[in-house]
């Protein structure tokens, strides 16, 4: 039986969540064979840290690692950029690395590039080796860093959640939430999102007060479509005022409370890029 295979090409800088083109050509393989990654995946790395994918229908996805520190509070990174789908169930990637917020890698860097290649099963399983070099995220302008690089490994193994399949309404994510994610700039706050999708609040100590907005699905899934951004945020947490934030939600109904997993990065005026994850339970 003659198949339609797609194979995608990128149309955005990598690293910025965005689209990719796709293109059709044939072969002779049944049209079953060709899988796709699309979906909410969970599962663990090679060190045992929880790991969360989002991925949309455009190839866009972002990975949230949730390493344990000594204290058992959960350190946030996340690994962003587009997906390439080679023939049948082969994935592979360049993604940018954001440590939380302010924060920098073990090694004083606070970006990083990596690569990802994978082998995918339709609304299954994902799987591949994340190999990642750390990098300075230097002000434009300035003089190299001296910093040294630190190059991991990693294999991701992850599961398909049946939360992707649940049409995300704004009535449904509407509610107030607590934040008590390490170095947010929100930790400490309560998150309103109301029936319309705005999103509010205010941090106790570091000020910042938050605004933006969230977009029910169009393709009827679980992944929300995020913007935000930051005023009034006092000492280190300043520099992240007015930078335009995008990226995704998801809500977990399944757990009691509900749970809302946010993941944005931006890029500051002086080309600084960071990223902030915020793990919400509802009030």
């Amino acid at each position: 039986m003659l198949k339609i295979v797609r194979f995608c090409r990128l149309t955005a800088a990598v690293g910025v969540l965005g689209l990719a083109a796709c293109h059709g050509s044939s072969s002779s393989n049944t049209a079953t064979d060709q899988q796709n990654p699309f979906g909410i995946f969970t599962g663990t790395d090679s060190s045992g840290n929880a790991v969360t994918a989002i991925i949309d229908t455009g190839y866009s996805a972002v990975f949230i690692s949730a390493a344990k520190n000594s204290s058992g509070q959960l350190v946030y990174t996340q690994y962003t950029g587009l997906l390439v789908q080679a023939l049948q169930s082969s994935v592979n990637g360049t993604l940018h690395g954001y440590p939380q917020a302010l924060q920098t890698f073990a090694d004083g860097n606070n970006f990083g590039i990596g690569t990802l290649g994978g082998i995918v099963t339709t609304n299954q399983s994902l799987s591949g080796t994340f190999q990642f070099t750390t990098s300075p995220n230097n002000t434009a302008g300035q003089p190299p860093s001296s910093t040294p690089t630190t190059t991991t490994s990693t294999v991701w193994t992850l599961t398909f959640d049946s939360i992707y399949n649940t049409a995300g309404t704004l009535s449904a994510i509407a509610g107030n939430y607590a934040d008590a994610t390490l170095d947010d700039p929100s930790s400490g706050a309560t998150v309103s999102i109301t029936a319309t999708g705005a999103i509010t609040a205010q941090a106790p100590t570091t000020q910042c007060m938050l605004s933006g907005q969230i977009s029910a699905s169009s393709e009827s899934n679980d992944i929300y479509p995020v913007t935000l951004s930051y005023a009034s945020c006092t000492g280190a947490s300043a520099d992240l005022n007015s930078i335009p934030f995008t990226g995704y939600a998801i809500l977990n109904t399944t757990v009691s409370p509900a749970e809302v997993t946010i993941a944005v990065t931006g890029e500051s005026s002086k080309q600084i890029n960071y990223g902030v994850v915020m793990a919400l339970t509802a009030t």
